[in-house]
C-alpha cells in the first residue's frame, strides 16, 4: 500500500448556532436607517468621483427615477433608485434589499452609459461610505480577521481600538480578495454595535476614520478604481451589508450567522447543505504545480482505500498552464503536458465512484506574459489587453474589464 499522506477538509453547517433572535427595536432601527440613508436628498451611504466631482454634488444635477418597491419572497424587499445624468447619459443605479426579519440592509451600485459617446473618467468608487456615532461613554472597537496568507495564521481573529483620530486601512492583497484580510468588520462601542461588509470580488480596501468626537467614518470598496465607460457598457460594486445590533459583539456575530443560514446560503432543495468532506493533494505536488492525472487518480484511489467517504476532489491552484509556480494564473486551460486529455479521466474516476469536482481558479487578476487567450499575449504597451498597467476591453469580449494584474 502506497504511504502517501492525506489532507481533508471538513465543512460543516449548522442551524443551531448560539440561539439568537434580532429584536423588534433592532428590526425598526434598521427600517428607519435605510429610509433615511437612501433617501435621494440625503447623504448617501456611498460614494464616487465623476469628471472630477464628488458624488455627493454631482448626483444633485441629476434626474432621479425611482422604481418602487419589489418583494423578492416573504421576508425580503428590493428598492431601486436610479439617477440620470442627461448631458452625459451616465445612469448610477442603487439597488437595496431590507429585510423583515433580520436588522439588515444591503445595496449594490450600477454605472451604465447610456449614451453614444465615452463618458469621462469615474473613479474612486465607495459602494459604503457611511459614519457610526457613540455615546458619551467608551470607544469603538474593530473586530476583524486574518484572510488567507497560507502563513499558518490563516483567518485568526484580531482586535483594533480605534480611538480618538485612529485611522485603520484594511485591504486585499496582490490581486486577491482575501490574501491578506478578510472584508467582514465588526464594530462594537458600548451597549451596541455593527457589522459591516464589503464585497470581496476582487481586490477592496476599507479605511475606518475617528474623528476628535464620537464618530468614526467608514468607507470601502474595489480598490484603485479609475476609468471610463464606453456606450452601452456597465459595471457593479461590490454588495455591501450592514447590520446594526444591540448587546456585545458575540452576539452580533451569532446574529450575522443566523442571517447568512437564512437568507445567504445556498439551499439546495430547499434545505441548507448537509456536512461535506473535501479533500485534496494540496501541498504533495506543491498545489497543483507538479501534479498530473496519473497523481490525482492514485490520491483519490487511497481516500477509497482508507475507507473515507469523500463529497468533492478539490484541485487546487497550479492545474493550468504556467511556467513559474501557481501565482502565473491568467491561462485558465488545463496543462496538456500533465493533463494530455484534460480532467475528463480523473473526473470520470471521481464520479465512478460517488465524488465530485471542485477547480480553483481566479479571473481577477492574471500575470503579465500569460497567455490570457489565443494568439494573445498581456503587454504592458496598451496595444493588446493592458495600457499603461490600467485595464482595457478584451477585444472579442466587449465589455469585459479585469480591474488588477501583477507584474512578474
Amino acid at each position: 500500500m502506497k504511504n502517501v499522506s492525506i489532507l481533508m477538509m471538513l465543512i460543516v453547517t449548522s442551524a443551531t448556532a448560539w440561539a439568537v433572535t434580532p429584536s423588534r427595536e433592532e428590526i425598526d432601527g434598521a427600517t428607519q436607517w435605510a429610509q433615511a440613508s437612501f433617501a435621494p436628498t440625503e447623504s448617501l451611504p456611498f460614494s464616487f468621483t465623476y469628471a472630477g466631482q464628488p458624488s455627493s454634488e454631482f448626483l444633485k444635477t441629476c434626474t432621479v427615477l425611482q422604481s418602487g418597491s419589489e418583494k423578492l419572497d416573504g421576508q425580503c424587499v428590493r428598492n431601486t433608485m436610479t439617477f440620470l445624468d442627461e448631458k452625459t447619459k451616465l445612469e448610477v443605479r442603487c439597488v437595496t434589499v431590507q429585510y423583515a426579519d433580520f436588522p439588515v440592509v444591503e445595496w449594490t451600485l450600477y454605472f451604465k452609459n447610456s449614451g453614444m459617446q465615452d463618458t469621462p473618467i469615474l473613479e474612486n468608487i465607495q459602494s459604503l461610505d457611511m459614519t457610526l456615532q457613540r455615546g458619551p461613554d467608551g470607544e469603538f472597537l474593530l473586530h476583524h480577521n486574518v484572510g488567507s496568507p497560507a502563513n499558518g495564521n490563516d483567518y485568526g481573529p484580531l482586535e483594533t481600538p480605534l480611538g480618538v483620530n485612529a485611522v485603520k486601512k484594511i485591504s486585499a492583497a496582490g490581486g486577491r480578495p482575501t490574501n491578506s484580510d478578510m472584508s467582514y468588520f465588526n464594530i462594537v462601542w458600548p451597549g451596541e454595535g455593527a457589522i459591516v461588509v464589503v464585497g470581496w470580488p476582487g481586490q477592496w480596501a476599507g479605511t475606518f476614520t475617528r474623528d476628535g468626537a464620537q464618530r468614526l467614518h467608514i468607507v470601502a470598496g474595489q480598490e484603485l478604481t479609475h476609468f471610463k465607460l464606453q456606450a452601452g457598457e456597465e459595471v457593479r460594486s461590490p454588495l455591501s451589508v450592514v447590520m446594526r445590533y444591540k448587546g456585545d459583539w458575540i452576539r452580533g456575530q451569532n446574529l450575522w450567522r443566523r442571517w447568512m443560514m437564512a437568507h445567504s446560503m445556498p439551499k439546495p432543495g430547499g434545505q441548507l447543505p448537509a456536512p461535506m468532506a473535501l479533500a485534496s493533494s494540496s501541498r504533495a505536488y506543491e498545489e497543483m504545480i507538479k501534479a498530473d492525472t496519473e497523481k490525482q487518480i492514485m490520491f483519490i484511489d487511497r481516500y477509497i482505500e482508507e475507507g473515507i467517504k469523500l463529497d468533492y476532489w478539490w484541485m487546487d491552484a497550479g492545474w493550468y498552464i504556467q511556467e513559474k509556480g501557481c501565482p502565473q494564473v491568467g491561462t485558465w486551460e488545463v496543462d496538456p503536458k500533465r493533463f494530455p486529455q484534460g480532467f475528463k479521466p480523473i473526473s470520470d474516476h471521481a464520479h465512478a465512484n460517488g465524488i465530485k469536482i471542485l477547480v480553483w481558479f481566479e479571473p481577477e487578476s492574471g500575470y503579465v506574459f500569460t497567455d490570457v487567450r489565443s494568439g494573445a499575449t498581456m503587454t504592458e504597451t496598451g496595444e493588446d489587453l493592458l495600457q499603461k498597467g490600467l485595464d482595457v476591453n478584451l477585444p472579442d469580449k466587449p465589455g469585459v474589464a479585469v480591474f488588477s494584474y501583477k507584474k512578474q
